[in-house]
């Protein structure tokens, strides 16, 4: 009986141990899910291209399909597709990449058709939809496709656009603008908050919510140029973005408005960095980089190795990586999945979603717990000599 009870207390001891925080956890395993790829198109024609990728946290996927009949804009989580527009059958002569957001609400710049003309009409719009009737947020009845950026938009539906000829940023909700700010373009990013990261005249990386202007980097030093592409920020009000700097070097930085962070550069394995990074409420921030080896692949932060997600001559559910074909700052959601395009050996393109999954950490300290616990059995059953008491 005393021995049944030693062990039960010294199996509890182990389990404690368990479940024990450690300092130190073991490398991630990442699994492969195929949310489409080229051996069935959603559009009319037979060998679709696929890009453009944007991820919500429920792991919806919005992308563009793309074959000699049109380009349509997609939604799936790997199962049935749902089609929120396209040129074949709507009125849209070109289509741009789209955002979505946790309620499967999809944004994106649309053309009419009629034909542009040196880049003058024949009018460009913001429009949303989730499979239905599409709603519009905005439309220029003189701009040309070009004129207009891409779009952000955030839970509650509120969009972040710009105006690239007068520079003018926007948000809009149920139609209603609001002026943000007089700047260089772009691509404006929107949070949950309501904060919107853009870049001022003069090349001040900012974040603005109402009137309230945070700068978080500039080329006043030692940056020559920042990312025009679009730098995401998470609900935290941390950036993350592409800058390139004086000595010619890239590197990717996050930053609220105090010191910068490093998250990776062109001084070591990575020869350059391809568009802008995405980053989550955790502060993951992923982004597409070519090696200085001549590989190209997605990764989370300067090793390589070490925060590789994806890269050529890797196997994907099946055959071997040969070339990455699109990720974006909309590509990452809150629960560290990251979708991206690429391209495999066996003559397929695809767009997928990585997960990664933190196996239990197992340390020197939790060993050595686990160790004293059998030991503490091993003295328990020893037999006792004269004096000893149960």
């Amino acid at each position: 009986m005393n021995v049944i009870k030693n062990l039960s207390t010294a199996i509890v001891l182990g389990m404690v141990v368990n479940l024990l925080p450690t300092s130190k956890a073991t490398a991630a395993a990442i699994t492969f899910k195929k949310i489409i790829d080229t051996t069935s198109s959603p559009l009319n024609g037979s060998y679709p291209n696929l890009f453009s990728p944007a991820i919500n946290d429920s792991g919806r996927v919005a992308f563009i399909a793309e074959d000699e009949t049109g380009r349509g804009i997609f939604t799936s989580n790997g199962g049935s597709i749902t089609k929120i527009t396209d040129t074949i059958s709507g009125s849209f002569d070109t289509i741009g990449n789209p955002a979505i957001n946790n309620s499967g609400i999809v944004a994106f710049r649309a053309a009419l058709k009629g034909g542009v003309l040196n880049g003058v009409g024949p009018g460009v719009g913001i429009y949303t939809g989730n499979g239905g009737a599409l709603n519009t947020i905005s439309f220029n009845a003189n701009a040309g496709s070009f004129l207009v950026s891409q779009p952000s938009i955030n839970n509650s539906g509120t969009v972040a656009f710009a105006d690239n000829e007068s520079g003018d940023i926007y948000t809009s909700k149920n139609r209603k603008l609001n002026l943000v700010a007089n700047a260089d373009g772009g691509n404006p990013v929107i949070n949950n908050q309501g904060t919107v990261s853009f870049v001022l005249p003069g090349a001040s990386l900012v974040t603005r919510n109402n009137q309230v202007t945070t700068t978080i980097a500039d080329t006043k030093s030692s940056f020559s140029s920042l990312s025009g592409d679009g730098s995401p920020l998470n609900d935290e009000g941390t950036v993350a973005f592409l800058a390139y700097l004086n000595s010619g070097e890239q590197s990717i930085f996050t930053g609220n408005g105090g010191s910068l962070n490093t998250i990776a550069d062109t001084k070591g394995a990575f020869s350059t960095f391809v568009g802008s990074p995405a980053i989550n409420n955790q502060g993951t921030v992923a982004f597409w980089a070519f090696l200085n080896s001549g590989e190209e692949g997605i990764f989370t932060g300067s090793d390589p190795v070490k925060n590789k997600v994806i890269a050529t001559g890797d196997q994907l559910l099946g055959s071997t990586v040969t070339e990455i074909s699109s990720f974006g700052l909309e590509g990452l959601n809150n629960r560290d999945q990251i979708a991206f395009g690429a391209r495999l050996a066996n003559g397929t393109e695809g767009i997928y979603v990585a997960t990664t999954a933190v196996p239990e950490p197992y340390t020197v300290a939790s060993s050595g717990l686990a160790l004293a616990g059998l030991v503490f059995f091993k003295r328990r059953c020893q037999p006792r000599g004269r004096g000893q008491r149960e």
